[in-house]
């Protein structure tokens, strides 16, 4: 296991998924500011076409699909929520690593 930590740095937060796969389902969604833990690498590649919503600039993105790590507090339509949940939950799962930045350890992604 690699334990590499990064932050989600996307103001919308980062999907988690529960398997490897754009179709799978959304566990959760991580928040912005939230430390992720890359457990491992499943060598699945995607490209993703994104375009800059400032500058209406479109490229593709290339990069792997990842298993994390994180703790956070849930939110309504998460899996596992509660409304009477006090503490915060870790949670697995897998997320595209295509929009992280290797220089600053962030997740740069916009909700794949």
């Amino acid at each position: 296991n690699e334990r590499i930590k990064h932050v989600v740095s996307v103001k919308s937060g980062l999907n988690l998924r529960e398997r490897p796969d754009l179709k799978s389902k959304k566990i959760a969604k991580i928040p912005y500011g939230i430390s992720v833990a890359v457990k491992s690498k499943t060598g699945i590649k995607l490209t993703v076409i994104d375009t800059d919503k400032e500058t209406g600039i479109t490229k593709s993105i290339e990069g792997e699909w990842v298993k994390i790590g994180a703790e956070f507090y849930l939110s309504p339509g998460d899996e596992g929520y509660a409304m009477d949940l006090i503490d915060p939950s870790f949670v697995e799962g897998y997320v595209f690593n295509g929009f992280s930045s290797k220089r600053s350890s962030h997740f740069l992604e916009n909700g794949v």
